[in-house]
């Protein structure tokens, strides 16, 4: 017995004689100068419960929040010194608050979909430093090295919930600064729904009208201003559904917006069809605003630019549009009825003209609401190029 241990500790792995350096003249250690790695991308739900666990009691910043490679970088952020650099590569979804206010993030690669073969999630390479100063800056570097600028750290504090957004340049910052004076989130003034989930489509959906059944939308079935009803009925007794929704919500005048999009695409209701979990609704609860205003608004290719400036496409393939992004990222300008009525006025036309004709070109309607929202939110001709020239 004493021999096979003796053969185990020969053989063991003795850190500190391998790395002296991380020690202090007492031999206490004192941290690697760096740290790099690739952490596993593992769902800590998924986990079994001894892990969970285990997590939960040594993990303090990141538990049961992410992925298990979290873990990982709370693991690497203790195991460098005060002055001690980090680089891991990981999803670009992700960062910490516990991060943006201790460490100093140096650099970010932004790499394309696909650098593992079986991780479909859009990556990153971070480098930073453990010590932390105010008014440190990032260098970003997008398509290998080929589109370069730096962000200022201290503005991902300054966005909700620390949203990890690496388009808030110095001049993206101030102009969402400035058109955010004067407005109301959309989550302060309405109601923000996702549609039906049945968990099972073929048991609860007919392409023929039954008793208690009603009329129900698809996501493919939203276009802007208006929809296209594909003759889909679904159970009114909602009390079987993955998701359950109240048939109230959509009894009343609402927003229907199609859930997966680059671009919003929005349309008016008032004949209480139902929709599925492909689509939101939207239900305003102040009465200070029209209906139509905010339809107006979310049609515009200003909104869609303004929230995609906040919330930029990662790669996906079918990028979603959540409830809580579209309550805290959409802002709309808080003004008097009779200003919201010049909006309105084209609003019903474009709806009066899809309702002849369904295929009608309203384009030169909704020029005419951008260029109203443009003077609304105060922007210069150099910034509503921008807008008009981009391509989401």
């Amino acid at each position: 017995y004493q021999k096979k241990q003796s053969e185990i500790y020969l053989k063991a792995f003795e850190w500190r004689f391998e790395f002296p350096e991380v020690l202090n003249e007492d031999g206490s250690f004192e941290g690697f100068d760096i740290v790099i790695g690739n952490p596993p991308y593992i769902s800590i739900q998924d986990l079994n419960p001894k892990l969970k666990e285990y997590y939960k009691k040594n993990h303090k910043h990141f538990y049961l929040r992410y992925d298990i490679f979290a873990c990982f970088i709370e693991k690497a952020l203790s195991l460098i010194n005060s002055k001690g650099f980090l680089s891991f590569i990981i999803p670009s979804v992700f960062l910490k608050k516990y991060m943006l206010y201790n460490t100093n993030f140096s650099n970010i690669d932004l790499l394309k979909d696909g650098v593992f073969n079986k991780a479909v999630v859009p990556t990153m390479i971070f480098v930073l430093k453990k010590e932390h100063n105010e008014n440190n800056k990032i260098l970003v570097s997008k398509n290998k090295l080929k589109n370069n600028y730096l962000i200022k750290q201290d503005y991902l504090k300054d966005t909700e919930n620390n949203v990890f957004n690496l388009e808030l340049t110095e001049r993206n910052y101030n102009f969402l600064k400035k058109i955010e004076k004067n407005t109301i989130k959309l989550g302060e003034i309405s109601t923000v729904s996702n549609g039906i989930n049945t968990g099972n489509l073929k048991k609860y959906m007919s392409k023929k009208y039954k008793n208690y059944y009603i009329k129900i939308l698809k996501g493919r079935s939203i276009k802007k201003w208006k929809f296209n009803f594909e003759n889909f009925y679904i159970k009114k007794d909602f009390s079987d559904y993955v998701s359950l929704g109240d048939v109230k919500v959509f009894q009343e005048e609402k927003l229907m917006m199609k859930r997966i999009g680059k671009k919003f695409e929005v349309c008016y209701d008032n004949s209480g069809i139902a929709a599925l979990h492909t689509v939101h609704t939207i239900r305003l609860t102040n009465k200070k605003f029209d209906i139509k205003y905010i339809l107006g608004l979310l049609n515009s290719k200003f909104m869609s630019y303004i929230f995609r400036l906040k919330v930029p496409l990662k790669g996906d393939i079918f990028p979603e549009f959540r409830v809580f992004d579209l309550n805290n990222q959409v802002v709309i300008k808080d003004i008097s009825r009779k200003e919201q009525s010049k909006i309105i006025k084209f609003v019903d036309l474009i709806i009066k003209e899809k309702d002849e004709n369904k295929n009608e070109n309203t384009k030169n309607l909704e020029n005419e609401i951008d260029k109203i929202i443009y003077k609304l939110y105060d922007l210069t001709k150099n910034e509503i190029k921008i807008i008009e020239n981009k391509t989401i």
